[in-house]
Order: C-alpha cells, then sequence, then structure tokens
C-alpha cells in the first residue's frame, strides 16, 4: 500500500477484480499507484497497486484521494476490502505514508514466509515511516478484529497492530481458539 507516485484514472464498466460476495457494481472508478519505492521486502522494482471503486473524490487541498463504495485494492504484497479508503498523496510523489480503510475491512495477505493471513475489522490504518534509519510499516486493525494465518489458526481482540517489518502480529485483549488436531 505505499508508492511512488499515484496516477488516478476513472473507468466505467472496467474489468475490476470481483467485490466480495456481499457486494457489486458495474461502475467502478481505479487507481494505479506506482510502487518503483522498495517497500518492506526490498524489491528493487514492485508491480503497481490498484484501487478500484464506486466513487473517487480527490479533495486537491489537503491532497486525499478518498475512494467511496465496494473499494478493492490489489497490491503486490496484499488484497484489501472495504467500503471507503483515504490516501495522503504526497506533493510531488514520494511514498505514501498513511490509508485509512473504513467498514467492513478484509486483508488477505502473505507474511514474511509466504503464508496467507486473513484479518478483518471495522478500521485499518496503515502507516509508513521512517525515523533515525529504522523503518517502520505498521497495519492497526480495530473495531472487532479478528485474524487467522498458519501461526494464528483464529484470534480476535480489541487492537491487532501487524508489523509487516518485523513479521509480527500483537493482538490486544486477545481471545485466541485453538482447535484440537486428530491424532494418528
Amino acid at each position: 500500500m505505499a508508492g511512488a507516485a499515484l496516477v488516478l484514472k476513472a473507468q466505467t464498466n472496467s474489468s475490476a477484480p470481483p467485490v466480495p460476495a456481499e457486494s457489486s457494481s458495474t461502475n467502478s472508478a481505479q487507481a494505479h499507484v506506482a510502487t518503483n519505492t522498495p517497500g518492506a521486502t526490498n524489491l528493487l522494482f514492485r508491480a503497481p497497486t490498484e484501487i478500484f471503486s464506486d466513487m473517487l473524490e480527490f479533495r486537491i487541498e489537503t491532497r486525499e484521494a478518498i475512494y467511496f463504495g465496494n473499494v478493492r485494492v490489489i497490491d503486490p504484497q496484499m488484497k484489501l476490502y472495504c467500503e471507503q479508503l483515504t490516501v495522503i498523496v504526497p506533493e510531488g510523489g514520494g511514498r505514501i505514508n498513511r490509508v485509512v480503510a473504513e467498514t467492513n475491512v478484509v486483508i488477505d495477505a502473505v507474511d514474511g514466509d509466504g503464508k496467507p493471513i486473513h484479518a478483518t475489522g471495522q478500521l485499518a490504518i496503515y502507516t509508513y515511516e521512517v525515523a533515525n534509519s529504522v523503518t517502520n510499516e505498521i497495519i492497526e486493525l480495530t473495531g472487532h478484529p479478528q485474524v487467522r494465518s498458519a501461526a494464528i489458526p483464529f484470534s480476535e481482540g480489541e487492537k491487532i497492530l501487524w508489523d509487516r517489518v518485523k513479521n509480527r502480529i500483537r493482538v490486544i485483549s486477545p481471545h485466541m481458539l485453538i482447535q484440537p488436531t486428530e491424532s494418528k
């Protein structure tokens, strides 16, 4: 969810990826986010991030791109679905350092070992910053957040913090469900 520049291109009746079963649309707005800046994986080149939605509003004074309705984000490292997505576009390009996803947020991604992670909640805030030569890339999930992965079969809590650089998930006030496996 980070990039070097944001190029907006509106499309109607686009071939956007499918929306989760609970919603669908025939019109969509699409944005291509160039991601030539190395991410947490330190790749020299990343494929672009695409954002699809029913409507896009760009607020010129605040440089906010706000996507409304059936929002789908297709990134090389994750897929995100929500009802509203706000991206602050850096003036003159540069890496996007804050993204806010709201309402019925679903994130499907892979961890540092390539294993799937599925997370849900009502609000996800992505922040990226470099301070004192240390890179921080965090996704904070709230609003009945839940996460499933190979390491965490099912966990929910008050807040889930996913450190994408350190490949760690922290669950605040967790409730974890561990299913017993059959003995052979």
